[in-house]
């Protein structure tokens, strides 16, 4: 069953969600709450899944 490709005002609400959670665990990196703060691997998922969602938003430009 193929699968539907999303459109591009999907794909650029997905990045913006990204963006938004990458920065959020980027600026609990450095927290002085311990409940607040993001390790290096939480960050790392973060910035791959926000490249994930570009590169196929490029796609769809292209």
């Amino acid at each position: 069953m193929p699968t539907q490709r999303p459109s591009p005002e999907e794909l650029i609400e997905e990045a913006l969600h990204r963006f938004d959670l990458y920065a959020r665990i980027r600026a609990g990196r450095d927290s002085l709450l311990q409940t607040r703060r993001s390790s290096a691997q939480q960050e790392e998922k973060a910035f791959q899944d926000l490249e994930a969602v570009m590169a196929r938003l490029r796609e769809g430009q292209g």
